[in-house]
């Protein structure tokens, strides 16, 4: 959204999106779909930065707080972080005693 027009600054083309999460500078986005992705977008020319393939679909996402990392949690494989700079997947294991 334009803060100044209070209208969509874009439309991102993102088929089943059922969360997404804003960048620290509002200057990406990154959407987690039904479709197994999460993308990272362009808040400013609407474009994808990086696709972030997963096995089942991605439940839920989040950026880190230093704005260069995502994570994101999908319904099969459980948590991974991302780099956005070279689009790597780090995987994470959480140990919560169950």
């Amino acid at each position: 959204w334009d803060a100044a027009t209070g209208r969509p600054a874009c439309e991102l083309d993102a088929a089943s999106v059922h969360i997404a999460r804003v960048f620290p500078d509002g200057r990406k986005v990154v959407t987690g779909s039904l479709d197994q992705r999460a993308v990272i977008w362009d808040a400013v020319d609407c474009g994808a930065i990086w696709e972030l393939f997963h096995s089942h679909w991605v439940v839920g996402v989040a950026v880190l707080p230093a704005g260069d990392s995502v994570a994101t949690i999908d319904a099969a494989d459980g948590v991974a972080v991302w780099h956005i700079e070279s689009g790597e997947r780090v995987r994470v294991s959480l140990d919560i005693g169950l």
